[in-house]
């Protein structure tokens, strides 16, 4: 039985993937792609490369867009919600990708991180937060799925990620919002 990558039962639905120009995250969008016939919103601070993984989707929807922002920035999440309702009129799914999960992949030792687990904490409650009032704005509710590294979610020294995700869980099935993490590692 093939794997699905998230459950797409409704018509034509709209897709976010944060990350998406490298690693991890351009993976999901190159799976998701195929499936988001209603649109698929690309997210990743670096523009030139994140263009790039845009111009390279195969089987990509009709709509695609592009946002260059990190998703730390509070006041860009602001811009991409309203940028979302106006081109798309709702979010259906997300997939968040949070730390460097692409350095289990490739083996590499996660000290070459970019971000520390701090930063990692921030860029993670700022995009649940915003796409949770994207997602519980449609009116058949939605999902998200935060993609880290098992080191990220459970670090000791931010409390990991882990805590955070429960309480988005359970704030977020209030709103009709589905939040999971996958967790890469040993």
């Amino acid at each position: 039985m093939p794997y699905e990558p998230m459950d797409f039962d409704r018509l034509n639905p709209v897709v976010l993937v944060t990350g998406a120009a490298s690693g991890l995250g351009a993976a999901c969008a190159h799976d998701l792609a195929p499936s988001a016939s209603g649109g698929l919103v690309l997210v990743d601070a670096e523009a030139g490369a994140l263009d790039a993984a845009a111009d390279a989707l195969e089987g990509a929807p009709e709509r695609v867009s592009t946002l260059a922002f990190d998703v730390a920035d509070q006041a860009r999440w602001t811009q991409a919600a309203e940028f979302i309702g106006a081109q798309y009129g709702r979010l259906d799914f997300a997939v968040i990708n949070v730390g460097d999960g692409a350095a289990v992949l490739t083996d590499k030792r996660l000290q070459n991180r970019k971000r520390g687990p701090t930063a990692d904490m921030d860029a993670a409650f700022l995009s649940i937060r915003a796409l949770t009032r994207l997602l519980s704005a449609n009116a058949q509710g939605g999902a998200i799925v935060l993609t880290t590294t098992c080191e990220t979610l459970t670090d000791s020294a931010s409390q990991g990620l882990l805590p955070l995700l429960r309480v988005a869980a359970k704030e977020g099935d209030a709103a009709g919002v589905r939040v999971n993490a996958i967790a890469l590692g040993k």
